[in-house]
Parts: C-alpha cells; structure tokens; sequence
C-alpha cells in the first residue's frame, strides 16, 4: 500500500472531524494587515470586522473526513464544504480570531475552545486545533482543522487572551459608549442654554465658548475660538483689576460669583453675573477654569427703575403729605401766634402805666408755652417733610424698649400710673434705624400717658409687651387704660395733623406710621371707649 492511500485512510478515517484547508491566499491577505504587536493586532481585528470576513472567505477547503460530516450532520462532502463559512457562532468567531493573530504571527499550529453549529443549528462545544503541514511553513497552504466534541469541563481549556481582551474591549466600549452619550448630553445642554459659557486655561486662552456666548459677543459659529485671549472678550480695566482679584480667589477657593464685564466685538460693554469653577491638578495646580455667565444689564435696568419709582412714589407720597399738612398749618400755627400777639399787646399797654400788675408774669409765661408749641409744630413738620437715608442696623427690640424707658419722662409719672413690661427674650434681631424707631416708641409712650392723665384717682397700667408672630416677625405692643379711641377715628388718628389732644399737633402718629412703613412694617391700633387703647408695631426679622 504506498503512502499517500495510507495517508488518505488515516484522514479519512480519523476519530477527529478533520478538514485539509488552503490558507494561502487569506494568509497572504493577512500579512498585509498593520501589526505592532499581538495586542495591538487583536484590537485591530476586532475593530475591522470587514477585515475578518474577507479572510475566511479566502479560505478553501480541499476534504473533509466521514467524522466531519458526522459531527456536523452534513449529507455530503459539498454540503459541508460549502458549509464552512457558517460553523462558528457569533461567540466562537470572536475566540476563532485568536487563531488569525497566531498565524499573523507566523505561528504554526494552535488550540482553542470554541462553540460551532450543524446543519440543524445545534450549539456544539469542541475542542479547535489547527496545524500547518510540514513543507508548507512559509505559505499555509496546506493546513489541518480538528474539531473534537466535548464540554468545558472535559477540555479543561482556560479562556484565551483574546477572550479576555474581548469581554475587556467590550466593556470598555459599553463605558466609552455611555461616556460619549452623557458628554453629548451636556454639550447639547451647554449649547442651548441662553447663558454665555466659557472655558480658559492657566495661559488666559479660551478653549470653548458656546452658541450664546458667540452671539453675545458677536463672534461667529466659524471662528476658531482658542485663538481668543481674555484680553480680546474683556476690557483691559476689568483684566487688571477684577480678573487678577478672581485668579487670586481660585488660588484657595473651588469657585466664586460676581459680577464681571464682558467686551463684544463692536467694543460694547456688557455687565454679567459670574459663576466660575476652578479646574485644579492633584497638587491644587489652576490647570483652567469653566465659567457660566449670564446678562444682567436688563435686570440692573429694571432694578435701577424700580427704585427710582419707589422713591418717586415716596415723593408723590411726601408731598401729598405735604399738601395735607400745609392745609392745617396756617390754622393750626396761627392759634398760637395769635395768643402771642394777644398776650405780648396786652404787656405792653400794662407796661405802659406806672405800675406793673403781677399778671404780666403770668402772661409772659403763657407767651413763652405759646412761642414754644408753635415752634414744635414747625420742627415736626420739617423731621417728617425730611428725606434722608435710614441707617439700618442689627438692633434688639427690647433693648431699644429699656433705652427709652430709661428717658426722664417716663421715669418720674404721677403717682397713680404704673409701667409693665412683658418682653420676649427669644426674640430676632430687627435691621432699623435705630434713632428712629426710639421715636416712634417714645411718640406711642407719650401718647398713653396722656390718654391716662384724665382721671387722677383712677391706677392706670402701661403696659409695653414684645412678641414674635408664625413668620418671625417681631411685635411691640403698647396699651394705656385710658378713655379709648372711637371706632369711626381710627383710621384718621394716623393722619397728618388729626388729633384728639387739645394741645396736640396731629403729627406723632402720622410720623410713626411714615417710619415704620420705611422700614418695610406696619402699625395698627385696637381700642374700646372707657376701655383703653393698643397700639402693635410689627417689624420685620433680620434674619
């Protein structure tokens, strides 16, 4: 028997499925493929699908054994060989590429565990071994595939580096994938935003500016913006004074808002408020800062106009008050003027005779009380015509209310009048002028003890309380026992010149409700007739 017939018997009677394969031409195919290393090559293969695919279709099957065609449930030779492209599956091409590394690498034979199908699309576990036949070395083009069935377990096959790689390469693209989307994400978000957004690095070179913040300063979509300096969006003022100060800030601190100055590119000026966030090297190195702006020109606008009315409508409001005040000021200011006259004419005809009548003093002592209400009046008048700026400061209420009853008018009251103090020590802070709420005090004190002064034999109770409502804010409750406010009065008891008093102006109340008003309160009053009378000021928390 010669020795290729012995040779044919064995192939083709070999326990193995067995197929003889030309490799020339994928081989060929194959060494013209970029490759650096047996890593670097693998990746390629898996990135280069295409690739893979005209290699095995460059393959050609010369035989197959009657174990091949069993294992693989062919019903002839053709069928199988015709078959051979679609044997492996998804899973075992991917641990088959391992194969074409090795033999990039002019390695001459190898072992693998691989799933493959038959005919009937059954999942077939084996055992893959490839060989280049003696004498064909250099070319591959006679090669040996054996395919033994058995399970994992029986192969005792550990995965291939390239399997390793694969599930590597795989999760690795699944995070590079979802990193892609979220910074895709945030770039749409970045780009649709109305507010200007900036990225500098540590040499003052913007790396990216967004849609609005090209359109803010007029530069186009085209432009590249890393050939912009701070110096070109910037005006050279606002660089050496208010930029240096927030590069010293993000020295220590991770971020900082203010208000900066941006410069278009037709040189308008335009003010933003700032939110910048410092970038920083393990070491605490500022390697660029990203910065969010947005344009407050209108909104300072608005709020620039919005105090202007405010204190257009306190103008308007003043001199209403005014106009009120000066209707009464002729009579009011002409009573007593009058009375001096009187008593002053009647002096000097009394003067005029020999002798001097003791009621000259008594007159000239009614002129004096006259002279000196007439000019209250006028001093009244102008504190509350006076415009100025409160001084605002963190003050305690009680604290104010111990500083007025510490005064010499309320330390020295008659006898049958006593000065409870109910005050809350729990209380916030109020931001007030201190000066004037005092007066404001003082004025309802004054008040109460004149309500009391009608019945001497009567005790009469001050009673001054501090407390604090559901929102914080902070109350001073004055109540007098004295005759009571009709119901039809009092609303009108706050304006300017009303009065209920026969020697009073009518203008404390309406120059308490005017100070307590500017500091953003309010004051009302509850009283009964024979009852007496509460007057609540409600002021605000600084906090």
């Amino acid at each position: 028997m010669s020795t290729d017939t012995t040779s044919h018997d064995l192939f083709q009677y070999a326990p193995a499925a067995l197929w003889e394969v030309d490799f020339s031409y994928a081989k060929t195919f194959l060494d013209q493929l970029p490759c650096q290393n047996e890593e670097s090559f693998a990746y390629y293969l898996l990135e280069h699908p295409d690739d893979v695919e005209t290699i095995m279709s460059l393959r050609r099957v010369v035989r197959v054994n009657e174990a091949a065609l069993g294992l693989f449930k062919a019903k002839s030779r053709e069928q199988l060989i015709s078959h051979l492209p679609n044997i492996h599956t998804h899973d075992g091409m991917r641990i088959y590429l391992q194969a074409l590394v090795d033999m990039r690498l002019k390695r001459k034979q190898g072992e693998l565990f691989l799933p493959v199908k038959d005919f009937e699309t059954n999942i077939i576990p084996v055992r893959f071994a490839w060989r280049v036949m003696k004498g064909y070395e250099d070319t591959y083009q006679r090669m040996v595939f054996s395919y033994t069935p058995g399970d994992r377990a029986d192969v005792k096959l550990q995965a291939t580096p390239l399997e390793v790689m694969v599930r590597e390469v795989k999760n690795e693209r699944l995070i590079r994938a979802k990193l892609e989307s979220e910074h895709q994400r945030l770039i749409d978000i970045v780009e649709s935003t109305s507010d200007l957004v900036v990225t500098v690095d540590n040499h003052r070179m913007l790396c990216y500016l967004n849609k609005a913040g090209r359109q803010l300063l007029g530069i186009s979509d085209v432009e590249d913006i890393t050939r912009y300096t701070i110096a070109d969006i910037h005006p050279q003022y606002f660089i050496e004074k208010t930029f240096v100060h927030v590069l010293t800030v993000l020295q220590t601190e991770d971020h900082l808002v203010t208000d900066v100055i941006f410069l278009s590119q037709s040189g308008e000026e335009i003010l933003t408020s700032l939110a910048t966030v410092a970038h920083k090297s393990p070491t605490g190195e500022l390697l660029f800062m990203s910065a969010v702006a947005r344009d407050v020109r209108n909104m300072r606008e608005t709020e620039r106009h919005m105090q202007q009315m405010k204190d257009e409508i306190a103008d308007i409001y003043r001199l209403n008050s005014m106009g009120e005040v000066a209707s009464g000021i002729a009579h009011e200011i002409n009573q007593p003027l009058t009375a001096v006259v009187n008593y002053a004419s009647g002096c000097l005809r009394r003067l005029r005779t020999d002798s001097v009548a003791p009621e000259i003093f008594d007159a000239m002592e009614k002129v004096v009380f006259h002279a000196n209400r007439a000019g209250e009046i006028v001093h009244r008048i102008k504190d509350y015509l006076r415009r100025g700026e409160l001084q605002r400061e963190a003050a305690s209420v009680n604290e104010l209310i111990e500083s007025v009853l510490s005064l010499p008018q309320f330390q020295f009251l008659p006898q049958n009048m006593m000065i409870e103090t109910q005050l809350n020590h729990d209380l916030p802070n109020v931001e007030v002028d201190t000066i004037y709420i005092k007066q404001v005090l003082v004025n309802l004190l004054e008040n109460a003890i004149d309500a009391m002064k009608h019945d001497v034999q009567q005790l009469h109770h001050l009673q001054i309380k501090t407390l604090k409502t559901p929102k914080g804010d902070v109350v001073v409750s004055v109540k007098d026992t004295g005759l009571g406010i009709p119901v039809d009065m009092h609303s009108k008891i706050f304006h300017p010149l009303y009065t209920t008093k026969e020697h009073g102006t009518g203008l404390g109340l309406a120059i308490s409700r005017y100070i307590v008003e500017q500091h953003e309160g309010q004051i009302t009053v509850e009283s009964k007739i024979g009852e007496g009378s509460q007057f609540d000021v409600v002021l605000p928390s600084s906090g």
